[in-house]
């Protein structure tokens, strides 16, 4: 069984002007001597994922986050490892993987779900410090520890005060933890334990061979993936979701924490605006892109947020409310660049079936051009692309007023494509 659990850092140092930050090392090419304080030394994956090339040079985290011993359970710990990714910019995170051996007992009937996770989340570690005297910790709140690690470890000794003193001027800690989360993946015998008893959701989408539940552990979002087959076509599958899971989780956070960060920072004269900005644009951008690390990420982003609804809507409200705080001239640029829009279309629910069924059974729309690519984009559940063309509709819907098949085409992408912002949000 390997349980991995993830800490995302929100790196904001690139929206401050002259933060102090250590050149080195350089995550996106790094030198092989290279190394980063109290961390470990850089490392590169033997294997190397073209879907995900920001994450194949690592930090080893083995001198940050150690384990100060086994805990006694349904749990026999049979190795661990952790690193620090970061993608140069903003996004940084660490990865602890633990692999167990585990037998279900006689013994482990009720909530054994949550007394596996309670003992996988209460391992006890030693988190390590700029003046050398470890912390020690669960687990479980490892996250806030490690960020305040990696601030100190990645700015220069000289000027913790003065980085302290500046963080206190503009009322927003430069570097924050977001909220952590959990994948467990395992083999099909776990599918005969009745998940669903424990109540954990079954998330339905576009794969085989592999099953995926979604459970909630003291407010923290865990993700299942339980192998149905061992051959090598589903380890790959598994291994991409997994991939998946942990990116689309990272840049959600990353969202929440640079919009939170840009919502305190912004009447600051040292915040720099336009590198959040671009920062906010590639972040939706990816996360809208219909094609990532090896499959179709449309479909399974869509089921992530229909399992992860509650969790989606109150990400979508805090977001709001966290725009109520900007700087009003700093919120002209934010929908300037359509981030406000590109929100709406990350967040609600887009009903791509009722939107082919609608422009395919409509005789007005059957021949048109425009509607035969408005049901590819459909078909190919590409969100970004189908809010794109309606915008670009739009501006053609008014400059040929009175135009039945643009106004139709909009009139059936709105209905099927926002209903989320007033339905659900």
């Amino acid at each position: 069984m390997l349980i991995v659990t993830q800490y995302p850092i929100a790196d904001c140092r690139r929206f401050v002007d002259n933060p102090r930050q250590l050149g080195r090392p350089c995550f996106v090419r790094p030198r092989d001597e290279e190394f980063l304080r109290h961390f470990g030394a850089i490392g590169h994956r033997r294997i190397r994922y073209d879907y995900c090339l920001e994450e194949n040079h690592f930090c080893r985290a083995d001198r940050a986050l150690r384990i100060a011993g086994p805990t006694e359970g349904m749990l026999q710990l049979a190795g661990y490892e952790s690193r620090l990714y970061h993608d140069g910019f903003h996004r940084c995170k660490v990865e602890t993987k633990f692999r167990y051996r585990f037998k279900p007992a006689p013994g482990n009937g009720g909530r054994w779900l949550d007394r596996l996770l309670d003992q996988h989340y209460g391992t006890p570690v030693r988190i390590g410090t700029p003046h050398g005297k470890a912390l020690s910790a669960s687990l479980f709140k490892a996250g806030a520890h490690l960020a305040n690690l990696y601030l100190a470890a990645s700015s220069f000794q000289c000027d913790e005060q003065e980085v302290s003193q500046r963080q206190k001027r503009m009322h927003v800690r430069w570097i924050q933890a977001a909220e952590p989360a959990t994948i467990v993946e395992t083999s099909a015998a776990w599918s005969e334990m009745s998940l669903n008893e424990q109540g954990a959701a079954r998330v339905e989408g576009p794969w085989q061979g592999v099953e995926l539940y979604r459970y909630s552990y003291r407010e923290t979002p865990v993700w299942i993936i339980v192998r149905r087959t061992s051959g090598a076509e589903a380890l790959s599958l598994c291994r991409n979701i997994r991939t998946l899971l942990l990116h689309t989780h990272a840049e959600r956070q990353s969202l929440l924490q640079t919009v939170g960060f840009i919502a305190a920072a912004s009447h600051s004269d040292e915040f720099l605006s336009r590198p959040a900005l671009t920062h906010l644009r590639h972040t939706l951008e990816k996360l809208l892109n219909p094609d990532r690390f090896g499959i179709g990420q449309t479909q399974i982003v869509d089921a992530l947020f229909h399992a992860d609804a509650r969790c989606a809507r109150e990400e979508y409200r805090s977001i709001l409310s966290m725009f109520g705080r900007i700087d009003p001239k700093l919120l002209q640029q934010v929908d300037h660049r359509f981030i406000r829009e590109d929100l709406d279309c990350l967040y609600s629910p887009v009903d791509f079936d009722r939107l082919i069924d609608r422009l395919a059974s409509d005789p007005a729309t059957e021949a048109d051009p425009v509607c035969q690519e408005i049901v590819g984009l459909a078909q190919t559940r590409d969100r970004l692309g189908l809010k794109k063309r309606l915008r670009h509709l739009t501006s053609l819907s008014k400059r040929f007023a009175g135009s039945v098949a643009y106004d139709l085409v909009i009139e059936c992408i709105k209905e099927c494509m926002w209903r989320g912002v007033t339905g659900i949000f």
